[in-house]
């Protein structure tokens, strides 16, 4: 650590400031559960769940093998219900919803291939995320094979 004067330079200043990031909010004690499927497509399918008692939640999906990365308290992380277009909280691993909501439809999804989820509830914005990260909600479903039409 250096210290500096009020004039910026480093002679014999008495003064150090020291810069800390704001306070986390909250941690939520109750995750969320029952993740469950309906409107299954080739491509899309709608994704819903109960709230835990945090004020917000995100969901994180992956193709082919279960959610294993967590949350970062104090990031914010963007979502896209276009899998693969979300934030990413570990490789492969996409923000599909960040909200107060319960259900998500998720789109831009590969026929014949399996989807996993978790739900992580928080509290807190803007640097003050505090994301549960112990037991989220979890679910997975595979998508159907396209159909297509002969003429």
């Amino acid at each position: 650590m250096r210290a500096v004067n009020g004039s910026g330079t480093s002679g014999n200043s008495n003064t150090i400031t020291a810069t800390t990031a704001g306070a986390l909010a909250s941690e939520p004690t109750v995750a969320a559960s029952g993740v469950s499927f309906s409107s299954v497509g080739a491509t899309d399918m709608a994704v819903s769940w109960t709230n835990g008692d945090g004020a917000t939640r995100i969901v994180v999906a992956r193709a082919g093998s279960a959610v294993a990365g967590t949350p970062s308290d104090g990031s914010t992380y963007a979502a896209s219900s276009g899998f693969g277009s979300g934030a990413t909280i570990a490789a492969n691993e996409y923000v599909v919803f960040n909200g107060s909501g319960s259900s998500v439809t998720v789109t831009g999804l590969s026929p014949l291939t399996t989807y996993n989820f978790a739900v992580f509830e928080f509290n807190g914005s803007g640097g003050t995320e505090n994301y549960l990260t112990a037991s989220p909600g979890t679910g997975s479903r595979a998508t159907p094979a396209a159909t297509s039409t002969r003429n």
